[in-house]
Formats: C-alpha cells, sequence, structure tokens
C-alpha cells in the first residue's frame, strides 16, 4: 500500500511538469547583449518570482551576483555582462486568472418584493481570510564545516504589517544578518541586529519597541532628535502624553570645527582630539555654517565610523562652523528616560511639561573594571579629572612591557612581547601631541620617544560616569493676532556621579517669556514682539540649541551659552503688502562678570519688481563692556547684504559681509570684508553658465602687531542638458595670502560628470573627474588573527573569503594637506550606427580608464592632468595612485555562431598611505574565440598573456596560458562542461637573484543543471599537474608549487515547497605539501 502511494505521487509529480512543459506559460527566448546596454525587456509579464533560469556560455547566471529582475514588468538588469553575445532564458508566467482583479461581491437588481432570499456570499479562494496581515520575509539557518571547526551562521528577515483588530494596526521588522549564534544557542543581543521594531497604532494610542527615531518639536530649548533602541509608548489625540525608554541613546557633543584654507576635510569631530576613535549616532549630527544648516549629502558628508566630516562644497578659514551631534559612550552603558505631555486646556491655550534625563550606569564600567585605588581617585576628583596608575605588575614572562632603567636613572617601559623578564601590564592614555612620552608604532603596542615627544602617557584616564536632566514646562496663549508664552527648563548636571564634590555648580536653568503682535488681513503688516530671557550659569541642556547659531553676527563679542546672563529684546517689523518687510530689534544682555551688551540689529527685504531686484539686508551693532579684563569690551560690527535680478536668461545678484570689532581700549581691532558677485546666463532646462568672483579681506591688530590675509576665489559653473550632451561642471580656484609670510598659496576644486554620444550615438563617451582637497592622516596597519573564517584577508594581506585575518590600524593624529584626483571614463564605439555596413554591424568595442592620484602639498589641479595616469612612483609626496586602462574589442565572425573578443588590461597600484610602501602592476592581453549552437555543442578558445609585478612579494612573473571549454546542453536544464588549459610562468625577485620556471597542464569537467524548477546543481572536479624547476622563491603560495593539485566543488539548491528552500555546498582543496581541505556549509532558507 505504502509503495502504491509512492508511485502514484511520483506520476502525479512527472504529470504535473509535462504539463508545465506544454503550458503556454512557461517561456524560453535568447536575447542578444549589446556592449555598455545593461537592461533588457522580456517577451511577457508578469513572470512568478524565482522562476526565470538565465543561461550563458559559461554557465547558469546567479540572480543577485550577475543580474537583477523586475518580475512585475519583465526586465531583466545586468550588473555585469557575460562573456557572450546571446543568453537563453527561460521564464514561467503568472496565470492570468491570477493576475486579474479578484471580486467577492455581485451587484443584486433592485426588487420591490417585501421578502427576498438572502444568502451568504461564497468567498473566493484567493487568498481570502478572516485576517489582515501582510506577512513576509525569510529566514536562514546555516552550519559550515571545515578542517579547522566549524560554525552556525543564521541570518532573518522578517516584515509584517496589517490590521490585527478592528482599529489596531501593525508593523513590524526583525533583520538579522549573518549573526553568529553563541555556544549556549541564545541569539545575539538585540543591539547587534540589524534592524528589528514593532509598532502597534490605534486611534489613541501607539506603541513601539526596538529601532526607533524619536523627534519632539515645539520648544525654544527642548527641541530633541535621535535614533535609539528602547520603548515609545504614545497616548492620546488632541491632548497626548508620550514616554520613552532610550538604551544606548548616545551621548550629545558639541564641536567648533577651525577651517583650515584649502581643506575639506576630513574634520574630526572628537572631543577627546584623537583621529578615528569616535563613533557618531548615525543621523544625528546636525551642521552649521555662518547660522545656515547644510544639508547632508549635498554639502558634506560624514563618516560615523571615524566620526570625521568631509565638505562637498568650497569652505573658508572665516566661516563659523558648529556641529551638534550624539555618539556611542564607550566608558558606560547609558540609559535615557523622557516623556512630553501636551494639552490644550481651554481654546487657543495649550501647555506642555518635557522632562528628559540620561544617566551612565556606574556599577557597569565597560573599558576596564576599577580598582579600589581607581573608585578613591575618582570619588576624589570632583569635577576633575581623575588619573591612576597604568601599569601593573604581574608574573615574570606574563607581562607584555619591562622597565628599563638607563644609565641618569631614568625608568620607562619598553614593550616585550614573549621576553621572560615582561613582569608588566600596562594602559596607555591619550593626550595629544606633544603631551606625551610614548607613541603608538603599532596597534595596541607603545614604546617611549622622550619626554613631551609622544601623545600617550602610562596612567590610566578614569573617565566618571555622568548624569544629566532637563525639565521644561512651557504654557503658550495663541488667540487672533497675539501670541504670549512663557518657557522654563530647570537643568541638572553632575560630571561625577562617583563623587560628592563639587556639586554646588550642578543645577541650573532658563526662564524665557514673550509677546508677539501680528497684524493679518490689510497691505501693510505690522510685527511686534517682546523678549525676556534669564539664564543661570552652568546650565547644560541635552537639545542642540544654541544661541550662538542665532546670533552669529556678533562674532567676538559672543557670549558662551554657560554664563550666568539675562536678556529683553524687542523686535518690530512691517510688511509691505508681501513686497517689502523692513525690521528693527534691540536687545539688552547683563551677563555675570559685569558684562553689559546692548545689540542693535536693522534688516530689510524685499522681493524683485520689473528693474528692481530683489534684496535682503542685515545689520548688528553690538556694544559691550565688563569689569573683567578676561572679556574684550568693544563695539563689534556685522552688515550682510543679497540682492539678485532675474529677466529671462539672465541673472545678475551678489552678496557682501563686513564685519568689525574695536577693542575699547584700541588695542585690538579685527576687520573682514567679503564680497561675491555672480552673473548667469541661460536656463537650467538646456544651458546655464554660472560666474562668481569671492574677495575675501581681513586684518587682525593686537598690540601694535598687524597680520593682513587676502584671498580671491573664481567660481565657474556650466550646465547642459540636450538630447546627446549632458555636463555637469563646476570649477573653483581660490589664491591665499598672509602678511606674514611671503608665499601666496593656490588650490583647486573640480567636479566634472558629463555623458555624450556622437555620430548617430556610434561613439559615447561618459567622464567623471574629482579633484579634492584632504588632509591626509598616516597610519599604520597589523595584520591581526580574529578568529577562523570571520576576517577578510589571509595571513599574508590577500583579499579572501572567509579569511582568519584582518587589518588593525592606528591613526597618527599629524595630518599634511594633500590634492586627490579621481578620474573615470568610458568610451563606447559602435560603427555601424554610422554605415549601415553588414561587416562593420559586427564590430564593437569599448575602452575604460579609472584612475586615482592623492599627493601631498599640491593643490592644483592642472599641472597633475597630464601625468596622472603616470606619475613619478619615487616622488616623496606620493601618498597613492590607481590606475587601469581596459579595452575590448568584439567582433562577430559568423552571424549568431561564432565571435571573437581581443582584450588588453593593464592596471597599476601605488599605496604609501601606512608604514611600507606597496606597488604592483599586471599587465593583461588576451584574444578570445566563441562557437555556439554547433549542435547542442559550445566551444570557446582563449589565449592570454600576463606581466605582473608585486613589492609585498618582491616578485615579477610573466605567464602564458591558453584555456578552452567545450559545453553540451542536454535538454533545458542540464549542462555538462569541459575545460582544458596549459600555462607556462616565469618569475624572478626583485631584491634577489631568485627565479623559477612553472609550467602545467590540467582538466576541469563540470555539470549544472535542473529539475523543473524545483532544484539546481553544480559540480566541477579540477585536476591539475604543475612542473617546476627551482624550489624556494614564492613557494608558500599553494599554487605556485610542483606537483599534483585537486580541486572539487559542489552546490546543490533544492526548493522544498512554495516557501522553503534547502542548499549544500561542498569544496574540498589538496595542494602539494599540503594537507586536504573540507568545507562543507548546510543552509536551510524559509521565506513568508
Amino acid at each position: 500500500m505504502l509503495q502504491s502511494k509512492y508511485l502514484l505521487l511520483l506520476l502525479t509529480l512527472f504529470s504535473g511538469i509535462s504539463l508545465l512543459s506544454a503550458s503556454p506559460l512557461l517561456k524560453e527566448e535568447n536575447i542578444a547583449l549589446t556592449a555598455g546596454v545593461y537592461e533588457y525587456k522580456l517577451a511577457a509579464a508578469p513572470i512568478i518570482a524565482q522562476s526565470e533560469l538565465i543561461q550563458s556560455t559559461e554557465g547558469v547566471l546567479s540572480k543577485g551576483i550577475d543580474y537583477q529582475i523586475d518580475y512585475r514588468r519583465g526586465i531583466i538588469s545586468f550588473l555585469s555582462l557575460p562573456q557572450t553575445s546571446v543568453v537563453l532564458v527561460s521564464y514561467i508566467l503568472v496565470p492570468p486568472s491570477l493576475s486579474k482583479p479578484k471580486q467577492s461581491y455581485q451587484i443584486q437588481a433592485l426588487s420591490d418584493s417585501l421578502i427576498q432570499n438572502i444568502r451568504p456570499t461564497q468567498k473566493s479562494d484567493l487568498f481570502q481570510g478572516d485576517g489582515k496581515l501582510l506577512i513576509n520575509g525569510s529566514k536562514t539557518f546555516a552550519v559550515s564545516f571545515g578542517d579547522e571547526g566549524f560554525d552556525v551562521l543564521q541570518s532573518l528577515y522578517v516584515k509584517l504589517s496589517g490590521e490585527i483588530m478592528e482599529g489596531v494596526s501593525i508593523l513590524a521588522q526583525l533583520s538579522d544578518s549573518e549573526s553568529k549564534l553563541t555556544p549556549e544557542g541564545d541569539s545575539k543581543e538585540l543591539s547587534s541586529l540589524d534592524q528589528v521594531f514593532i509598532k502597534l497604532k490605534a486611534p489613541r494610542w501607539a506603541l513601539a519597541m526596538g529601532d526607533l527615531d524619536i523627534k519632539h518639536e515645539g520648544t525654544r530649548y527642548m527641541d530633541y532628535y535621535t535614533r535609539f533602541e528602547g520603548i515609545d509608548l504614545q497616548l492620546g489625540r488632541k491632548n497626548w502624553g508620550q514616554v520613552t525608554y532610550l538604551a544606548g541613546g548616545g551621548e550629545s557633543g558639541r564641536c567648533e570645527i577651525h577651517i583650515i584654507d584649502g581643506k575639506q576635510g576630513p574634520y574630526y569631530l572628537n572631543p577627546g582630539g584623537e583621529p578615528g576613535s569616535l563613533l557618531v549616532v548615525a543621523g544625528s549630527e546636525t551642521v552649521y555654517i555662518n547660522g545656515v544648516r547644510q544639508e547632508r549629502g549635498s554639502d558634506y558628508y560624514i563618516d560615523y565610523a571615524e566620526g570625521s566630516l568631509m565638505f562637498n562644497r568650497m569652505v573658508y578659514s572665516t566661516d563659523k562652523v558648529s556641529v551638534w551631534f550624539k555618539y556611542t559612550g564607550e566608558y558606560y552603558p547609558r540609559h535615557t528616560f523622557m516623556y512630553n505631555l501636551q494639552a490644550e486646556v481651554l481654546p487657543g491655550f495649550s501647555l506642555l511639561h518635557r522632562y528628559f534625563t540620561s544617566f551612565d550606569s556606574k556599577d557597569n564600567p565597560l573599558v576596564f573594571d576599577f580598582t579600589p585605588e581607581d573608585l578613591q581617585a575618582l570619588q576624589n576628583a570632583g569635577d576633575s579629572d581623575a588619573w591612576s596608575d597604568g601599569a601593573s605588575l604581574v608574573e615574570p614572562g606574563q607581562g607584555l612591557y619591562r622597565l628599563v632603567v638607563d644609565e641618569t636613572g631614568f625608568s620607562y617601559y619598553e614593550y616585550a612581547l614573549g621576553d621572560s623578564l615582561a613582569d608588566y601590564m600596562v594602559i596607555f592614555s591619550y593626550v595629544g601631541p606633544g603631551n606625551g612620552d610614548y607613541e603608538q608604532f603599532s596597534p595596541g603596542k607603545y614604546r617611549f620617544v622622550g619626554i613631551g615627544l609622544g601623545e600617550w602617557i602610562p596612567q590610566k584616564k578614569l573617565v566618571a560616569p555622568k548624569k544629566t536632566g532637563n525639565l521644561a514646562l512651557r504654557a503658550q496663549y495663541q488667540q487672533a493676532q497675539f501670541d504670549v508664552g512663557v518657557e522654563g527648563v530647570f537643568s541638572g548636571h553632575d560630571q561625577n556621579t562617583l563623587s560628592r564634590l563639587d556639586n554646588d555648580d550642578n543645577l541650573g536653568g532658563i526662564l524665557y517669556g514673550w509677546l508677539r503682535f501680528q497684524s493679518a488681513g490689510k497691505k501693510i503688516q505690522p510685527a511686534l514682539s517682546l523678549e525676556a530671557e534669564k539664564r543661570w550659569a552652568k546650565t547644560v541642556l541635552m537639545s542642540d540649541f544654541s544661541s550662538q547659531v542665532v546670533n552669529y553676527d556678533q562674532g567676538n563679542l559672543l557670549l558662551a551659552d554657560s554664563l550666568a546672563m539675562e536678556n529683553v529684546g524687542f523686535n518690530l517689523a512691517v510688511d509691505f503688502d508681501q513686497y517689502a518687510r523692513p525690521s528693527l530689534s534691540m536687545n539688552y544682555v547683563r551677563a555675570e562678570r559685569g558684562i553689559r551688551q546692548y545689540v542693535w540689529r536693522m534688516g530689510w527685504q524685499n522681493k524683485a519688481l520689473k528693474y528692481l531686484p530683489a534684496s535682503r539686508i542685515n545689520s548688528t551693532i553690538t556694544s559691550s563692556s565688563s569689569e573683567s579684563d578676561s572679556f574684550n569690551s568693544g563695539t563689534s560690527m556685522s552688515n550682510a547684504a543679497e540682492t539678485n535680478w532675474a529677466r529671462k536668461w539672465l541673472k545678475i545678484g551678489g552678496s557682501a559681509n563686513q564685519q568689525g570689532f574695536k577693542s575699547s581700549d584700541n588695542a585690538t581691532r579685527d576687520n573682514f570684508l567679503r564680497l561675491n558677485p555672480f552673473l548667469e546666463l541661460g536656463d537650467a532646462q538646456k544651458a546655464k553658465t554660472h560666474l562668481a568672483f569671492i574677495l575675501d579681506k581681513s586684518e587682525h591688530t593686537q598690540a601694535a602687531q598687524t597680520a593682513d590675509t587676502e584671498s580671491q576665489t573664481y567660481v565657474f559653473k556650466q550646465q547642459i542638458n540636450t538630447l546627446n550632451h549632458n555636463l555637469q561642471l563646476e570649477y573653483n580656484h581660490r589664491e591665499y595670502s598672509a602678511s606674514s609670510d611671503s608665499t601666496r598659496s593656490r588650490y583647486d576644486l573640480i567636479n566634472h560628470r558629463s555623458s555624450n554620444s556622437f555620430l548617430n550615438r556610434a561613439l559615447v563617451l561618459i567622464a567623471n573627474y574629482q579633484l579634492n582637497q584632504t588632509e591626509f592622516y598616516p597610519r599604520i596597519r597589523e595584520l591581526q588573527y580574529i578568529g577562523h573564517g570571520l576576517g577578510t584577508v589571509d595571513s599574508t594581506g590577500v583579499i579572501t573569503p572567509n579569511g582568519d585575518w584582518d587589518w588593525a590600524y592606528v591613526t597618527s593624529s599629524q595630518g599634511s594637506l594633500s590634492s586627490e584626483n579621481n578620474l573615470q571614463a568610458s568610451l563606447y564605439i559602435k560603427p555601424a550606427n554610422i554605415l549601415s555596413h553588414k561587416l562593420l554591424s559586427r564590430i564593437n568595442s569599448d575602452i575604460s580608464i579609472w584612475g586615482t592620484l592623492q599627493r601631498m602639498g599640491d593643490k592644483s589641479a592642472l599641472p597633475r592632468l597630464p601625468i596622472m595616469l603616470n606619475p613619478d612612483q619615487n616622488d616623496d609626496k606620493l601618498i597613492q595612485h590607481n590606475q587601469n586602462y581596459q579595452q575590448n574589442i568584439w567582433i562577430e565572425l559568423l552571424p549568431g555562431k561564432m565571435s571573437s573578443q581581443l582584450s588588453w588590461e593593464t592596471m597599476q597600484n601605488t599605496d604609501n598611505r601606512y608604514q611600507d610602501k606597496a606597488f604592483n602592476s599586471r599587465d593583461t592581453k588576451g584574444m578570445k574565440i566563441d562557437l555556439n549552437r554547433v549542435g547542442n555543442y559550445n566551444f570557446s578558445l582563449q589565449l592570454q598573456h600576463k606581466k605582473e609585478e608585486d613589492s609585498r612579494y618582491g616578485s615579477k612573473l610573466k605567464n602564458n596560458n591558453i584555456n578552452g571549454f567545450v559545453m553540451r546542453n542536454f535538454g533545458k536544464h542540464s549542462i555538462v562542461r569541459l575545460d582544458a588549459f596549459a600555462f607556462d610562468e616565469n618569475g624572478t625577485s626583485t631584491t634577489n637573484t631568485d627565479e623559477f620556471r612553472l609550467w602545467g597542464i590540467g582538466l576541469q569537467p563540470g555539470y549544472r543543471g535542473g529539475w523543473a524548477m524545483k532544484g539546481r546543481f553544480s559540480s566541477e572536479l579540477k585536476m591539475q599537474y604543475n612542473f617546476r624547476d627551482q624550489e624556494g622563491f614564492l613557494s608558500f603560495l599553494p599554487e605556485k608549487r610542483g606537483g599534483f593539485i585537486l580541486g572539487f566543488k559542489l552546490n546543490m539548491n533544492y526548493r522544498i515547497n512554495e516557501f522553503s528552500t534547502i542548499s549544500l555546498d561542498y569544496s574540498l582543496d589538496d595542494y602539494p605539501k599540503d594537507k586536504i581541505k573540507h568545507q562543507l556549509k548546510l543552509e536551510f532558507r524559509a521565506e513568508l
């Protein structure tokens, strides 16, 4: 009986396969590939997901690696074009009955009968259920076995959306990519998952947990935004409350960046000054230049892992750049709790109550455990820095350092790994250039360089746990034309929760009130406001608010936010029919240390009207006096004006900015002037030209000593948009001089992007070029073993999948200005587009060039362009250089049958960024002939000549090889292929007289097949024998040894059902004088 069931199952399976083969839903078509074209549309759509099979002469292509496919529209996008002229595509269409809309109701004709026969509507069988949830995703579980152990890997992606009950919706996502399982079988902690959240939402409440972001707005001092892991609960509609818990939401940081002329970046945000040691919370930064917020991507880009900024635009030393950000604390776990209550008590009268508190978990330090001496030092430090001895004595031979005493009796620590006398473990702390005695010569390794000549000291810097809290209350009444309100913030900030000392300055606060009137409904609309602010000293806000952004134009007289002060302001503006708006404001500031300030601001703004240009003018005068000598009393003036006028294809305008300061005793004077006229011709739809000039002059006088600087910047922008030509070009040239330096520095910035087609698209040229001015920080790198299969390189530094090693870096704090050139260009040639001749239609060609050149001290691009692809390798200012040239010519000898390819590729890399200089080059010339569809057979033959040089191995290699294969198609899903190859290689050493000759032959049979879209199977066996005449040189590389080499690969994928797949990967490698290496990976994947 059991055998009969299996027989019936097999018959059903084979009958289903035969019906599918005969069905019009199964499609098969040949696609002719064109050089430079990566997107192709299939003849029919939509397509059942995962049903496609794409084959080239090289075998079956893999989705995600070789191509992507849009199943709904039936469009294939190749990620890299196969080395063939035609590919075979088979796929299954979605049945028309499934692709058409389904209806579960029918309109009934009206009846005048009082008796109706009511019957329940019959539901369709198509995805009809009682639930309203949409679930999709996948789960992968893999076990990998190798000679050195095994790994258990898992990945998970689940997304759930829809309605779980009436009025309650859910949105949830869990994404965990290739995370390890611990030996106990527990999944990785929540913070390591890629993206995890669950959100429940109802009309009157919402609950969210996991990876979230929060944004509080509507206040002057307590607006807050961050991304975090935690829980968020919201209740209410019009009157609502919100409670949030953040696990490790990040500490608040602020940085004032001092721009260096000729440097776009990187500018490090680390308050401690050590480059590359700060992890910024993604998306938490806000960047201001002269009070204007910058846009990420267009104005700057940020490396969150390194904590550095790179500006995409020209920045100047006279710019005021402020950055607020959140960064991950590395010393303690951090917890944050906040709630927000908002209600409209009466019509127009609203109350807002907001509370933030954030604190370090002082009992759980992350870097190292505190000794009793450490805790005592922290308790005695108060708000000051705390230090303890970084050296601890251990058993001889168990330490990493030994104490050395020189002939003068001076003692220092020396790194001595493996030394039987090494009896110290030492913790070093970074204190900045010139403040330490040691330098980091390798990751985690330090050496003595002399008193005051290093950046590190052998002491343990004890970072104290902190706690910060803000409590705010805002009351506001808005009715018609009036707006009156008050906002108060209470601040508590303890810089050391382990100490009771220095707590008298922990408390602070701000009280702010306003009264505003805005006339409406008339052509002349006056606006009046009165503002008053009282700030207590040492007030610390968790938000990004700072008066230094709003009032940056006060220049040297701008008061610090930490000072106690009182501020009263009056503002008056008149709107004349929304055309012109004059304004006037006055502020009186009284601060501690006897500081008094009077600030007058006058403004004018108008729109363009016929021949009258649009303009904006602001003028600020600040007069300050102080009883303290630490504050510069005097008068500051800031004047800024912008204007522009446009008429059809012409636009002219400009801006001017003048700032000045004179101290009360005339001992100090500062003057700055910037003029920026511009001219625009054309329009953005077709062609537009932008010309601009920027003149900067600054003068600083101190105690009869005068320092002057002057710079001129020339800006040219060109934009062209036509059918055959597109161009985006921006060129900046800046010249800078200072009275203290007789030399004149120059630097350029260039950004060029273009695509052009000529002669009926017979020639297509795509080119990109960039010139950036950056600061280069030398690095030391060292290979470190991190675990079996967890790294990216092998023990020699060669990139390999599932390597055991990885690079560790030490970045110097001393940088040098450098220029960086990047060039990419591709030329596609189709002679048939000029002359429609059969012979020319068989020829296509493409040429691609990539190049990067970074050099210290060279700020001008123009002299470097001619030699960018061939610089002097002995140039001591050269940082790195990469170039690659590739050319291909395709010739179709017999249409649809026989084609040939001629190729030439040359590359050269020079890398001087690290302690060891590296150089490698490769030159490859080849010819390939393909003969396809000779019955069921395909043939290919390739000849190749290669030259290689690598300074890492001190080697020069010459290689000649011949490769060929014959491939036989058995049906639609089975391919047998046999490769045969032979090579002859000669190698010489660049450092001594070592040399060798290696030649060999090999066979590599392989098979690829499938089972009616249910499974795929591929295997290949490599058999190679090498002959070598001399041993020694490069024989540590397994493939360079003489003897028999055996390799085997097996891959199986089987779709168990519509939702689950199982796969097996096995590999074997056997090299001469090495043990046989096995690798087995089993993977199960389930889709929802």
